[in-house]
């Protein structure tokens, strides 16, 4: 799993993640209404940049330029989106913010503009620059092309994407509608606690505008961490059932095995392939022996053993 700081493009640290969620409550957390976006994008001075996407990932459109038809990945962002990432270098004047209203009939698409990815530019374009400016066909449908992405560009939250075209975020108007992923990039020297502060003034203040909503707090949170909590969760939960195999296995090792009639030790043997056994054993051999011709001696084996005289039936 490739994580966050392989992804963003320039200065991860200050990108944080927008939520909203019912007050006090973080199980709530979720996206961000396009009402509320609006707000904060235009009044929340701890970000420099604050930029969105519809947060719905299965969105495409087909290309069938310079080779076999191919559909493309597409998100509906807005027009700081690469601004707020710091997509550089960036070919192309990109999304404006005109381009967020959409012709009539289109419910998410804005302007018939998109950023091709770089990927997709060489492939189907042979990296002509002059593309730039000019109309393609994607799903039988015009689009001037706005900008290429910078190569190996991806999105922070959702990976490799083909093509990007500007929401329609005139059209979304409903306050409980929380249909779209906020990023926003810290202005220099502000911290996250410090953004947390203004985010709680400004949902006081929205809440007051939309009494209905029950989303009504913002919060923000580290997108470094947002995007890695939940792996290093299913990391810890990996290391804790190593730990239990490992913890099983070393009982079961631990656990002695039945002991032969003899007294010997099970599975440990001399040098001559005799039973190794308890001292106390030899010893009581060695008394029922006793005697000229005896066939049973002791001797010290370092740890309190005792061994049989080596027979031919042992080597044998």
């Amino acid at each position: 799993m490739r994580f966050c700081w392989r992804r963003c493009p320039s200065r991860p640290g200050e990108l944080v993640r927008i939520y909203q969620q019912e007050p006090e409550n973080p199980a709530t957390r979720g996206g961000v209404s396009a009402p509320h976006f609006g707000t904060l994008r235009d009044q929340a001075a701890s970000f420099v940049d604050v930029a969105a996407r519809y947060s719905r990932e299965d969105l495409g459109l087909d290309i069938s330029h310079g080779g076999t038809p191919q559909r493309l990945r597409v998100l509906l962002v807005t027009s700081d989106y690469f601004r707020t990432l710091r997509a550089e270098p960036f070919r192309g004047p990109g999304l404006q913010i005109e381009d967020e209203a959409g012709e009539p009939g289109d419910d998410r698409i804005g302007a018939r503009r998109v950023v091709l990815s770089d990927a997709v530019w060489r492939a189907r374009f042979n990296g002509d620059p002059s593309i730039i400016g000019k109309t393609i066909r994607l799903s039988a449908e015009p689009y001037e092309v706005a900008g290429i992405a910078p190569a190996g560009f991806e999105d922070p939250t959702v990976g490799a994407v083909d093509a990007w075209l500007p929401y329609n975020l005139t059209r979304d108007t409903l306050t409980e509608n929380y249909s779209l992923t906020v990023v926003g990039r810290l202005r220099t020297g502000v911290s996250v606690k410090q953004a947390l502060a203004e985010l709680a003034v400004l949902s006081e203040s929205m809440k007051q505008r939309w009494p209905e909503v029950s989303a009504s707090s913002v919060v923000a949170l580290p997108l470094q961490e947002d995007v890695v909590a939940p792996s290093r969760n299913l990391l810890q939960l990996l290391l804790i059932a190593v730990g239990l195999v490992l913890l099983v296995v070393c009982v079961k090792r631990r656990q002695p095995g039945p002991r032969p009639r003899d007294g010997s030790l099970p599975g440990v043997r001399g040098p001559c392939g005799a039973r190794l056994r308890p001292r106390t054993t030899c010893a009581a051999a060695d008394r029922r022996n006793a005697g000229p011709g005896g066939a049973w001696r002791c001797r010290w084996a370092g740890a309190g053993f005792a061994r049989r005289k080596c027979t031919p039936k042992d080597r044998s």
